[in-house]
């Protein structure tokens, strides 16, 4: 670790990649074919989804690298963002300790979910507590760790140090996760879906490339596709129909998770969000 966040209450954590030239300068994450970055960094304007990744070789929080807090010997709600635009991570502790999520990006979940790794992908957070009360003295250290899909094609996480938090103060704590935050709003949740949205990789006009659809369609900013009537339930059903994971960020709303591949969804999914994988 290289540089410190001040003592006390830590702010949001955003986690995101970038490289760096020998001069310490960020490099153009979009270099054309004849930008001499191409030949370094693999990635040139001929490139097509899925291959238009956009990753960095430094994991940074907040802009820096492998940074430090000094923190005391009590709970902390860490607030996590996902900030890179194409790596996933695997949060977990170097040794294992629970994390207790209680909210994700879009509100506090129903209750409180014990996890010792959490997957967030681009545009994904959480907000989970961590206890440090019986670390002084120690130096912890939150970690992405590899992860490998069972499905062919899918996107793993970096094995890398994220930042590390020392313990250096002693202080009381009263504080405590409650055995339950925000219910959920009764829903008149239609049996079946009122929309799907299928998301693929189809070729351009020129059948040489690729791009992303739905149902069929490339993006086009200047094309309405659904309208939804103001003060009605929609139930929408995503299906990803490309061999790589993909990560669905639905702006403007929030929306209720009722199923994940026929099945109840997990946890930490049962509150409110507008990122799915």
């Amino acid at each position: 670790p290289r540089s410190g966040f001040p003592s006390g209450r830590l702010p949001p954590l955003l986690v995101a990649d970038r490289s760096f030239d020998a001069a310490s300068q960020l490099t153009n994450p979009f270099p054309k074919p004849s930008d001499p970055q191409s030949a370094t960094t693999g990635i040139t304007g001929a490139h097509a989804p899925p291959g238009d990744a956009t990753t960095g070789s430094r994991t940074l929080v907040n802009g820096q690298f492998q940074p430090y807090a000094a923190v005391a010997t009590h709970r902390y709600r860490l607030r996590l963002l996902n900030a890179s635009p194409f790596t996933s991570y695997d949060f977990r502790f170097s040794d294992g300790r629970p994390m207790v999520q209680v909210g994700n990006g879009a509100a506090l979940l129903p209750a409180p979910v014990s996890r010792t790794d959490m997957l967030l992908g681009p545009a994904e957070r959480a907000d989970v507590v961590v206890d440090f009360g019986r670390d002084y003295g120690k130096k912890l250290v939150l970690e992405s760790v590899a992860r490998t899909d069972t499905r062919p094609g899918a996107i793993g996480t970096p094995a890398t140090p994220v930042m590390q938090f020392r313990v250096t103060r002693k202080a009381a704590d009263t504080t405590r996760v409650p055995a339950a935050l925000v219910p959920l709003k009764p829903l008149a949740v239609p049996a079946v879906p009122t929309q799907t949205f299928v998301f693929a990789l189809g070729a351009d006009a020129s059948g040489l490339r690729t791009r992303w659809t739905i149902n069929g369609k490339p993006y086009d900013h200047m094309r309405v596709d659904t309208t939804v009537e103001l003060g009605s339930v929609q139930r929408w059903r995503l299906v990803n129909a490309s061999t790589i994971t993909h990560y669905i960020h639905l702006h403007e709303e929030a929306w209720r998770t009722v199923s994940r591949n026929g099945a109840a969804p997990p946890a930490w999914e049962a509150g409110y969000q507008d990122v799915w994988r």
